[in-house]
Order: structure tokens, then C-alpha cells, then sequence
């Protein structure tokens, strides 16, 4: 065959793999794919062959590939192999790679502060507690371990902001309650494999203030509590080993039954000295409680009335899952 690309001519696949700028093993892989057919197939040699016509489509293929797209949306173009879906799937790449990025950023972060305030070992003291339930305002939402610590301060701030509107002085220091893990094996694989973490965070307060948008007004949880008390960073509370340990031995000496550890129990963490009160993180204080007895559930159930939120770097709280 000459060089030229001729319309109606047969390329072989190591021809057009050449014309395509991808590889016969590219190819091979999209004609599976179901992506990119070759126009025919020797029934004898199984040989594929290609036409001119579809040149422009596999190099927008390879181009596409080029910047990373996934194959979903490679299936996609094939559907509506247009510049505005090129432009569009570009978009959501662009999307995807800040996103990735952002998280990427917030692990750093973590790192960065492990390695400046290293974890030591500390003795955790429990006591039992009854706390009654109380008024509570509250941003409730969806976060990604690495994103908590800067979601769970946006959301502190929202809620403060929303408090000051009505003159209405916090009741007790920065709160968040932690609901237990799901019960249902898929759900907490999902929970597990994403490692996302609902999160209700705000203030208690000594009267009624009116939700407003995404902040809520309801009511703590009321009940038999186990307490224990946090020094240093909270990245450390996600790796509530020792912690566990301390609770666990507790509960067994109580005759109270335990299956996963505090992913069994709703979880209220007090910030009794944050990041906003000092620079120094390794003298963070944090009140760890753990509902042994509840004796009224608050208003932190989930449901379809209560909005939860994903924090984005670059939008803040957005409304999703």
C-alpha cells in the first residue's frame, strides 16, 4: 500500500496503528472494548483491518487517552464523537485532576504534621458520665479523613456566623458527634473503602435559634456516656487503637457487649483546646465521649429532611453524597 491515506482502502492493523499514532495492542484492546471496531476481520487469519475513515476518530482517541481519560469516557465519545464532548470530557478531567490534587495536598498536610508532632503514648483515664440532651446547632456533613480537620474548622466557622446573627453565645466549645458505622456489610465495605466520615459539628447552646439553610437547630443525644480525655494532634483520634483499648476494657468490665470497637457507638468529640485557640499542636485537648446508654436519640439522625454535605476545597460545603 502507498503512504497516502485512501478512502475505501483496507489498512492492516499494524498499518493504521501506525496512521493512528497508537499501538496494534491499543488497538486490539478498544476493538474488546467494544470502542474502536475494526471495519473487517479475515475470517481465516483473524487479520483486522482499517479504513481512512475512521483515522479521525482514532486519533481524537488517542488524543483523548493522551490527557488521561478514563475509559468510561472514551465509550462516552464514541456515543457523540463531537467537540463539544471533547471539550466537555476535558472539563471533567480538569475537575477530577484538582480534586485528586486537593486530596493529594490535604495527605501532605497530615503528614507534614505527624512528622511535627509524633504520636506519644498516653494513658486514657475512663470515667462514665451522664449528659442530658441539650440545644444544638449544627452543620451536618460528609468529609474525607484527610479533608476533616479543614471542613470540620469551615463548618465551626459557619455555625459561629450563624450564631452571632442572633446574638446567641456558644454553650459549650466546639462540638462534633460521630455517628456509628453502618450495619449493613456493603454499606460499611463503601464506608470503609472511601474512608468518609459523617460528621454533625457545631455548638451547644442555652436556647432555641432557628435553622437556617444548611445549619440545623435540634438537640445533643441524652445518656450514660464513657469519657476520656485526648492530648495532642487530632489527626491521632482516627487511630483510636490505644483509645479503643482503654474503652473496650472498660466496657468488658461492665458486662457491655462490643462488636467493632467505637465504630459500634455514636462518638462526640469536645474540642476543649483547638487549633483556633494555639499554633502549638501537640497541646490540643479533646473530650472523647462514647454513648454506652442513650436515653434520648437529638435530632442527629439521618434522613431524606436532614441535607448532607460534601466540603470541597474550592466550593466549600456542596450539597451531595
Amino acid at each position: 500500500m502507498g503512504s497516502k491515506e485512501t478512502a475505501g482502502a483496507l489498512y492492516s492493523i499494524g498499518r493504521f496503528a501506525l496512521l493512528s499514532r497508537m499501538s496494534a495492542t491499543t488497538l486490539r484492546f478498544y476493538d474488546a472494548q467494544g470502542i474502536l471496531k475494526p471495519t473487517a476481520v479475515d475470517d481465516k487469519t483473524g487479520y483486522r483491518y482499517y479504513t481512512a475513515d475512521q483515522l479521525p476518530f482514532a486519533r481524537s482517541l488517542h488524543r483523548l487517552r493522551q490527557a488521561q481519560l478514563p475509559l468510561d469516557a472514551l465509550r462516552e465519545f464514541t456515543y457523540a464523537p463531537t467537540e463539544e464532548c471533547v471539550r466537555r470530557l476535558h472539563g471533567e478531567q480538569l475537575q477530577q485532576l484538582r480534586h485528586d490534587l486537593d486530596d493529594l495536598n490535604a495527605r501532605l498536610r497530615v503528614l507534614e504534621r505527624r512528622l511535627a508532632y509524633p504520636w506519644h503514648e498516653q494513658a486514657y483515664q475512663v470515667t462514665v458520665e451522664r449528659h442530658s440532651s441539650a440545644p444544638f446547632v449544627f452543620l451536618p456533613h460528609r468529609v474525607t479523613l484527610a479533608h476533616i480537620e479543614t471542613a470540620r474548622e469551615q463548618a465551626f466557622e459557619h455555625v459561629q456566623a450563624h450564631l452571632a446573627r442572633h446574638d446567641v453565645q456558644p454553650a459549650s466549645p466546639p462540638v462534633c458527634f460521630f455517628p456509628p458505622r453502618p450495619t449493613d456489610s456493603a454499606e460499611q465495605r463503601r464506608h470503609d473503602l472511601e474512608k468518609i466520615r459523617t460528621v454533625y459539628a457545631g455548638f451547644e447552646v442555652n436556647e432555641i435559634v432557628p435553622s437556617h439553610g444548611r445549619i440545623l437547630a435540634g438537640f445533643t443525644p441524652g445518656g450514660t456516656w464513657y469519657v476520656t480525655r485526648h492530648r495532642g494532634l487530632h489527626d491521632y483520634l482516627g487511630c483510636m487503637g490505644p483509645m479503643d483499648y482503654f474503652m473496650s476494657e472498660r466496657l468488658r468490665t461492665d458486662g457491655v457487649e462490643l462488636r467493632r470497637g467505637h465504630g459500634d457507638f455514636l462518638v462526640a468529640e469536645v474540642y476543649t483546646r483547638g487549633p483556633w485557640d494555639t499554633d502549638e499542636l501537640g497541646t490540643l485537648e479533646t473530650t472523647v465521649r462514647w454513648l454506652i446508654r442513650g436515653e434520648t436519640a437529638g435530632s442527629l439522625r439521618q434522613n431524606e429532611s436532614v441535607p448532607i454535605l460534601t466540603w470541597d476545597k474550592q466550593r466549600g460545603f456542596v450539597v451531595g453524597s
